[in-house]
This record gives C-alpha cells, sequence and structure tokens, in this order.
C-alpha cells in the first residue's frame, strides 16, 4: 500500500473519532443547561452550528476513504480540497491554544494534549498530500 494512501486512511480515521467524540461533548461540556440561558435563536445556532461541523468532518473522512487517490495526486481539485482540509485543521490549533477557556484545558490535559496531535496530524497529512508528497 502507497505510503500516503494509508496515511490518508489514518486521517480518515481520525476524523471519524473527531466527529464521535462531538456526540459525548455536549453532556461532558453541558451544553443543555447552559444553552437554556440564552435566547432561543442564539440556542438554535450553536445548535445548528454544531450539527453542521460534524456533518462536514464526517464530509472529510469520506473524502480521505473514498477519493484517497485525488487527495493524494498532488493536482487539481484532489489539491485544492486537501489543502483547504489542511487550513481547516491547522486554523483549529491556535483557536484551542489561546482561545478555548484555559482552566478547561489544564482539568483535562490528556484530551487536551491528544487533540492538539490530532489536529498537527490531520493538518500535517493533508498539507503533504496537497503539495504531492510521501508517494
Amino acid at each position: 500500500m502507497e505510503t500516503m494512501t494509508a496515511l490518508l486512511w489514518a486521517v480518515g480515521a481520525v476524523h471519524l473519532l473527531v466527529a464521535a467524540m462531538n456526540f459525548f461533548l455536549p453532556a461532558k461540556i453541558e451544553l443543555a443547561p447552559n444553552l437554556a440561558k440564552v435566547s432561543p435563536l442564539v440556542r438554535q445556532m450553536v445548535i445548528i452550528h454544531h450539527v453542521y461541523i460534524v456533518a462536514v468532518i464526517f464530509a472529510f473522512a469520506g473524502l480521505c476513504f473514498f477519493r484517497t487517490a485525488d487527495l493524494a495526486g498532488g493536482h487539481g481539485l484532489g489539491r485544492v480540497l486537501a489543502a483547504g482540509m489542511s487550513l481547516f485543521w491547522l486554523a483549529r490549533i491556535p483557536i484551542q491554544l489561546f482561545y478555548y477557556d484555559r482552566e478547561t484545558r489544564r482539568r483535562h490535559p490528556v484530551v487536551d494534549a491528544g487533540f492538539l496531535l490530532m489536529l498537527a496530524f490531520m493538518a500535517g497529512v493533508l498539507g503533504l498530500a496537497a503539495i504531492g508528497g510521501a508517494r
């Protein structure tokens, strides 16, 4: 099996893990009680945005599993998609490091570090695919 194919399948699996985490996250962060304090429109927007982000993550996983050759090809639309997905995850790293609540990150250092590693792995492999590397 080609190295990039194996890496992209691993990235697809990480996407599925991230998507699965989002099914348990609302209970963990007490989303429902927190959203009960805001207006109905804000509550609806948060829920819809959450659902859309999870759908995008599932779509990214699908691309990694079913359009692997396109993503790994380093040209055309596959290159653009790989670059876009890489930037999507790369941009998420400073958000976690500098925006998310530091106390929550300190209380869950293993989850924090693990998620940062997943973000870096996805961004790195997809970035490498975008430039046509690791063939």
